[in-house]
């Protein structure tokens, strides 16, 4: 199973396992739980596992090509990032919408390497950060 994934990675290219977007997050996720399956379930042959991989990866390689063509399904697929903090003032309608409280916000800007919030212009919200 290990080389079997190895190889799809090889083969699909390193969006098959990165954190892009919230479909190659859920890819990741199943391509481990695929995995998981082909080593521990004795009724799940290696072959099935592997071929399940690589079933999600081809429609995972689809729907990106798609992507890069069509203004629809990127919008259907890829959310659009989000100003929570402008100018040192937070944007309570945005952090609603993304469900993030106060707290969250001055604990990202500490982690990027601020001490203050006034020190910071903008804090946007992006599916690959």
């Amino acid at each position: 199973m290990f080389s079997a994934v190895v190889m799809s990675v090889r083969i699909f290219g390193k969006r098959s396992t990165s954190r892009m977007i919230n479909f190659d997050w859920i890819v990741t996720v199943a391509i481990g739980t695929l995995m998981a399956s082909g080593v521990l379930l004795a009724d799940v042959t290696i072959i099935k596992g592997a071929a399940a991989i690589y079933a999600l990866l081809i429609l995972q390689w689809a729907l990106t090509k798609i992507m890069i063509n069509s203004d629809i399904a990127t919008t259907s697929v890829k959310s659009e990032p989000t100003l929570l903090l402008h100018r040192g003032q937070l944007l309570a309608g945005a952090m609603h919408k993304e469900r993030l409280n106060e707290a969250e916000i001055p604990a990202a800007i500490r982690t990027a390497g601020y001490s203050r919030v006034r020190d910071v212009q903008w804090v946007i919200l992006e599916t690959n950060s």
